[in-house]
């Protein structure tokens, strides 16, 4: 029978900012940063070598359900939340405004991915969109049928 090491212990601690449950951590691609998303409507930028808050961005109107990086270099974070809107936000800035708000989703958005300048959203209306951020276009999967709805950039800004 192998015996399992135990290591040295907790690394590290992050705490003491989201007032209610963690619903989602998502780490960047150099593992220098990471976002947490929780029911208290805010998403948090981390820095793991200090374990220190960069940016808190809020605007959501309920919990966030998840939340993502994207864009070159995870410049961009990108939330979902219970308030049926996806949120853009520049991680790179010091601004805590979106950058841009789409509003498609018919009920919570639970589940997002990005894919180069796409990014799919889950939501609990049974859609899958497709945001293409090039074409300024979403695409909506439902069983049977796809639709395909237009937006301008400029409109989604806040």
């Amino acid at each position: 029978m192998n015996k399992v090491e135990q290591s040295a212990g907790l690394i590290q601690t992050y705490s003491g900012v989201h007032g209610y449950e963690v619903l989602s951590v998502s780490v960047s691609g150099d593992n220098a940063r990471f976002v947490s998303a929780g029911g208290d409507k805010t998403v948090f930028l981390w820095d793991v070598a200090t374990a220190m808050t960069l940016r808190r961005y809020s605007g959501h109107n309920g919990r966030v359900e998840c939340a993502v990086f994207g864009g070159e270099g995870d410049a961009v974070v990108i939330s979902g939340s219970f308030d049926s809107t996806i949120r853009l936000w520049d991680a790179r800035s010091q601004s805590t405004k979106p950058l841009m708000v789409m509003q498609e989703a018919k009920d919570s958005v639970t589940s997002l991915v990005v894919t180069g300048a796409e990014i799919l959203a889950g939501s609990v209306d049974g859609r899958l969109r497709t945001y293409d951020l090039r074409m300024g276009s979403c695409y909506i999967d439902v069983v049977g049928r796809e639709y395909k709805t237009s937006w301008s950039a400029t409109e989604r800004r806040c």
